[in-house]
């Protein structure tokens, strides 16, 4: 299929070369013609193309069955000429990174500070209070807990100090390998769309200094359910997603956005995005329908 539709595109762009099909006029647009994406989610070794996507799973083809796979899925984006009646601008798309492993290692260091904190205080006060007890101790006993006191509270102030300087001094901010995305999208649809989902394809450049890193550019395919969207409604879209880790090296980020029942969008960050008006539309869906 993906061959045919090609073909056609190719065809009514040869026509519309010689023959001036685009619109020149102020005729509101039709449809949108682009760059699209098939989209296809992993389940078990191999991908199988997505059919629907809600708001816990997505769903591919299996052939014999349908099948569920998690929302986080690893997902593939395979390029496709699309034509869409609808549209949707992009106002926003802002993408952060984390080292999870870092945080998490900075948690731990932060949590065995304050249960060191937590057990030197009750034993400082179990030891302070013999002392005040009259329990008849020598003054040898009584130094020596003293100094156990001393100890104690000595051990608690170097780990704290330790500590604190790793977190004031970036320790614990390795971002050269980051493992989490976080996504901050805000999308504003022409025209009502129900059952809408979002795709992201993060791309990165190889670690240099890594060898068993491949020397090809690689990406990652994550996806997050909208639902409906109402013509003329902003819809802001946040969600995270964790990833393998990988370099902080040229990253950059495409957004896709799809519907249950009506394919992919298109979206003004969409590539090669051409508005057609309904004459084109019809023109371009009869070259399509020949080849087939």
């Amino acid at each position: 299929m993906k061959s045919i539709r090609v073909f056609a595109l190719s065809s009514f762009l040869l026509i519309a070369s010689n023959q001036s099909v685009w619109a020149s006029s102020d005729e509101e647009p039709a449809g949108y013609l682009f760059m699209g994406s098939d989209l296809s989610a992993k389940q078990g070794k191999s991908h199988f193309p997505v059919v629907k996507v809600d708001k816990k799973n997505i769903y591919v083809d299996q052939g014999s069955k349908i099948r569920k796979v998690s929302i986080s899925s690893p997902s593939r984006l395979t390029n496709n000429i699309v034509l869409s009646e609808d549209f949707v601008e992009v106002l926003e798309l802002d993408y952060n990174f984390a080292s999870m492993q870092s945080l998490e290692a900075q948690s731990r260091a932060v949590s065995d500070m304050f249960m060191m904190a937590a057990q030197t205080e009750y034993e400082v006060s179990r030891l302070e209070g013999a002392l005040e007890a009259d329990s008849g101790l020598s003054e040898a006993q009584r130094d020596e807990i003293r100094n156990d006191i001393s100890r104690l509270e000595y051990d608690n102030d170097n780990v704290q100090e330790n500590v604190q300087e790793l977190i004031d001094s970036g320790h614990f901010d390795d971002v050269s390998q980051n493992d989490t995305l976080f996504m901050d999208i805000e999308i504003l649809p022409t025209s009502d769309i129900a059952d809408a989902y979002c795709v992201v394809e993060i791309s990165f450049d190889p670690d240099p200094e890594n060898a068993k890193d491949s020397v090809r550019r690689t990406s990652f395919v994550r996806t997050s359910y909208i639902g409906d969207l109402v013509a003329g409604r902003g819809e802001r879209i946040r969600f995270s997603r964790k990833l393998a880790p990988f370099p902080d090296n040229n990253v950059q980020c495409k957004l896709h956005i799809y519907s249950n029942q009506k394919g992919e969008i298109a979206t003004s960050l969409s590539r090669g995005l051409k508005s057609m008006t309904a004459k084109e539309v019809a023109r371009y869906r009869e070259l399509a329908s020949k080849t087939q």
